[in-house]
């Protein structure tokens, strides 16, 4: 427990935060409404109650300022102070008391992100200020974290980041071909633009036609945070990379062997891809995301950063400066003899909203309507945690809390996807169970609540039977 918590645990029984939307998940200019629970052991009174809503991104480390010093900076999106009290008033003990709050989220701030480099951390903190009965003025704080996710509709992209792109690699050894021999992939994929819970489909084949045994070909779907400089200069920016998936196309394929690859590769729950409306890439033909191209980016299972010459983010961006970019590419590389041989990195793009053709389709025009009710079902996420992100410690030490440290911790929540016709089988089977376990739990506690009235109920009748005797 928390080393500061008896000092109003005799006082205050509970004082905690409850949201309208119980995953805390929302978008920007969205209304975050709620109430704050105020629960006391002894009659005490309350002078103040504020609640903060508050959302920042700094990085993780040291950073060069404008006049060549360094420093934790920290970009403030948004700090609002709300007083739920306009006067004090007393609260009996044993009673509850519910103080309502709501506040607009403005319109222009980035998705949550934690990443090894940088963080964008949303939070909701009360605090209590009350007086107790020996006039003893005492502050408690209960706190929690809320996860903001950008809309990104994937039905605003092009066609051809729908149309499955074809990729050929070829790798000779020795002098000549004739001599040494070579390697050959050639992979498709089934598009280039996602939402999380969905198959990332690949299908190919690789030609061993050397005579070295090929140990593996893998893909690694990456995640590329870069923490952007003021002036958004590739040389100064800071790139934090992590794999987020991996899995092996193929294993030991043998000299003069040639194997097909098929292979199904499950997304996550994950940030979608960092995206600008109305880019002048939708009306050019070029990549909408691109990656950096200056510096050779070396990728291993572990997280890495790679940074500039400086090894510092020369100068933090300006408020209306896009703090970090999230981009995503699916890595393929070939290994033998212990070495990649070959590499390709193929960029994604993870949204928010599925594209629309992968729904199901009815031709009948008579079942509009009940085509547009399945879509919709399909379309409404889920918000889910990733199983690699660690948990971010939203306590201070000098504050006081009614809880332990471990619920003190936060892992943002993502939308995902579990029953479109392209997600993954592991989604489905999860989802699934979920929703038994989900069903499972309503159903005992309402066995429980009746069997609790049954009782209550047989209790007051047998208490309040009337005294009247009877007659034969």
């Amino acid at each position: 427990m928390n080393t500061l918590l008896g000092l109003s645990i005799h006082h205050i029984q509970e004082f905690s935060i409850e949201l309208e939307k119980k995953d805390g998940c929302f978008n920007p200019g969205d209304l975050v409404s709620g109430r704050i629970v105020v629960k006391a052991r002894q009659n005490i009174e309350l002078e103040q109650v504020t609640v903060l809503l508050y959302g920042s991104a700094k990085p993780k480390g040291r950073v060069r300022t404008a006049d060549s010093s360094t420093s934790n900076t920290e970009l403030i999106y948004i700090h609002k102070i709300l007083r739920l009290l306009s006067s004090s008033q007393n609260l009996n003990s044993n009673v509850e008391e519910y103080l309502a709050f709501e506040e607009s989220l403005p319109l222009e701030i980035p998705t949550s992100v934690e990443s090894k480099s940088a963080s964008i951390l949303y939070l909701i903190k009360a605090q209590l200020v009350f007086k107790t009965e020996e006039n003893e003025t005492k502050t408690v704080t209960a706190i929690r974290g809320i996860t903001i996710v950008e809309p990104f509709d994937l039905n605003i992209l092009p066609p051809r980041y729908f149309e499955p792109p074809t990729y050929h690699l070829a790798k000779k050894f020795g002098l000549f071909s004739c001599t040494g021999g070579s390697i050959k992939l050639t992979f498709t994929i089934c598009r280039l633009a996602f939402v999380c819970g969905e198959n990332i489909s690949i299908e190919g084949r690789i030609e061993n036609k050397t005579d070295r045994r090929v140990d593996k070909v893998a893909a690694v779907l990456q995640q590329v945070i870069m923490v952007m400089s003021e002036d958004e200069s590739s040389e100064a920016n800071i790139l934090d990379v992590s794999d987020i998936h991996e899995d092996n196309l193929a294993l030991f394929v043998d000299e003069g062997s040639s194997i097909k690859i098929e292979r199904n590769f499950p997304i996550p729950p994950l940030p979608p891809s960092t995206f600008v409306p109305n880019p002048p890439e939708l009306l050019e033909n070029r990549p909408l995301i691109e990656m950096p191209s200056k510096k050779r980016m070396s990728f291993s299972s572990s997280r890495l950063s790679i940074v500039s010459a400086s090894n510092k983010l020369a100068l933090f961006p300006t408020r209306n400066a896009r703090f970090l970019k999230v981009l995503y590419q699916l890595s393929v590389k070939v290994k033998t003899g212990g070495v990649e041989v070959m590499e390709i990195n193929v960029p994604l793009i993870i949204g928010t909203l599925p594209y629309d053709y992968m729904l199901p389709k009815m031709h009948s025009k008579d079942k509009c309507k009940e085509k547009e009710e399945i879509n919709a079902s399909l379309k409404s996420p889920i918000y889910k945690q990733n199983r690699k992100d660690r948990p971010v410690s939203l306590c201070s030490s000098n504050e006081i809390y009614l809880c332990s440290r471990t619920q003190l911790n936060f892992v943002n929540k993502y939308p995902f996807y579990p029953n479109l016709p392209t997600s993954s089988k592991q989604s489905q089977k999860l989802n699934k169970l979920a929703t038994a376990i989900k069903v499972e739990t309503n159903l005992i506690n309402g066995l429980r609540r009746e069997n609790d009235e049954e009782e209550s109920l047989s209790s007051e009748t047998t208490v309040q039977l009337p005294n009247v005797p009877i007659e034969d």
